[in-house]
């Protein structure tokens, strides 16, 4: 007889992803995938890195293979410092604390800010990777609507003063999954109204970069002070090197550096200097021009293709950025229901109900991806859901 284990409680909350699935629908051939959430590999700049580890290897040797400490890379911080003080967020260097991708930001800082069975603030919907950690800590979940006109600010007040959520999570640019932008107008006071009531506000801006016509400003830079910042490099120079930043307030900077070091001693040493190299040289702004013209385009194609073949029995969103758009079907299609006969043709999507606590929502809504896939390729999987939408 099989020994049987006492695990804790909170394990309860870990579960299967639906990112297994995602991994899985990506590289199977013959699939027209907008399920996953990841750059087009042939984007990344594979030729830039392949120099910078040259050089890396030639002017550092083996320094850049040893362990590094949990504060990181001195000169990468001094350039991201630089490159978010531009963006309006007044940091130093020793605000900046290396994470392993942005899931590892969220997850140190359920570590830091959660116990057991605590309230947290998410807008409905919001990105499964969150969620899938929140559950975890065994979370209770308090939400409020993100709609293409942001949030209910007399809400959000009610549930800060009423509430008092541990925290607000929240993704203001571009989001994942809706591809929604929360208005620049309603961000002082979204800020404002979690510093009156004292509720920190965990700000996820990982497509922050790739944005289509204008840059726009995060919420930290309106208060240093009320806002944990996180972001990464997974969506721009590479999702393999898992490397990115987080901007905790500066009283808590120390924290987050202890925090890291318990989890995973440091971020690879290897890839700060690759990428502390790939900045120096001007890579990575430039890349961050061509990626946005990229992604622009195929926005567009994905737009152009639902009005064409998909305006009868569904609306959808226009993202400003990012790699989603989000999809309300019309006719209460059930979203999982129409995914398990398209994913048989060869069409795959991510349902709604992903992005809501323990699936509880989005039953007629679904998430579409145009970020790894080219114009004719969205065209043709557009012309496929649509045919079969309209069977059922």
């Amino acid at each position: 007889m099989a020994t049987q284990f006492q695990l804790s409680k909170n394990s309860k909350g870990i579960k299967p992803t639906v990112m297994t699935n995602i991994l899985k629908w990506v590289v199977q051939k013959g699939i027209i995938s907008f399920a996953g959430g990841m750059p087009d590999p042939s984007l990344f700049p594979l030729q830039e890195i392949t120099k910078a580890s040259q050089k890396i290897a030639k002017e550092t040797g083996p320094i850049a293979l040893q362990y590094a400490p949990a504060q990181g890379h001195l000169g990468l911080k001094e350039y991201f410092a630089d490159y978010f003080r531009e963006r309006g967020i007044k940091v130093s260097p020793d605000d900046l604390v290396p994470i392993s991708g942005v899931q590892q930001g969220i997850h140190l800082t359920c570590e830091l800010f959660l116990n057991t069975g605590n309230s947290i603030l998410i807008t409905a919907p919001t990105y499964f990777g969150a969620l899938q950690t929140f559950d975890a800590f065994l979370v209770n979940y308090l939400s409020i609507p993100l709609t293409e006109k942001g949030i209910d600010l007399k809400q959000l007040e009610h549930i800060f003063k009423t509430k008092k959520p541990k925290f607000f999570y929240v993704i203001p640019n571009f989001q994942n999954p809706s591809g929604i932008t929360i208005p620049e107008s309603q961000r002082p006071e979204i800020v404002r109204l979690a510093k009156q009531y004292k509720i920190p506000i965990i700000e996820d801006d990982v497509f922050g970069d790739l944005y289509f016509d204008k840059p726009i400003r995060p919420l930290k830079s309106y208060d240093p002070e009320q806002v944990v910042y996180l972001t990464s490099f997974s969506k721009t120079i590479s999702s393999g090197f898992r490397l990115g930043f987080a901007v905790p307030p500066k009283k808590l900077t120390q924290k987050y550096i202890l925090a890291k070091q318990l989890n995973d001693v440091g971020s690879s040493t290897y890839a700060q200097y690759i990428i502390h190299e790939i900045c120096n040289n001007g890579t990575f702004k430039s890349l961050l021009v061509k990626l946005r013209k990229e992604y622009k385009k195929r926005r567009n194609a994905l737009l152009k293709s639902l009005n064409n073949y998909c305006y009868d029995f569904c609306h959808w969103t226009n993202p400003q950025g990012g790699m989603f758009l989000w999809v309300y079907l019309d006719k209460k299609i059930d979203a999982e229901s129409l995914l398990t006969v398209c994913a048989k043709q060869g069409l795959v999507f991510l349902p709604g109900s992903a992005f809501f606590p323990h699936g509880d929502g989005g039953k007629n809504e679904l998430r579409l991806s145009f970020s790894n896939l080219s114009p004719d390729k969205i065209e043709k999987g557009i012309q496929l859901f649509s045919k079969i939408a309209n069977s059922l």
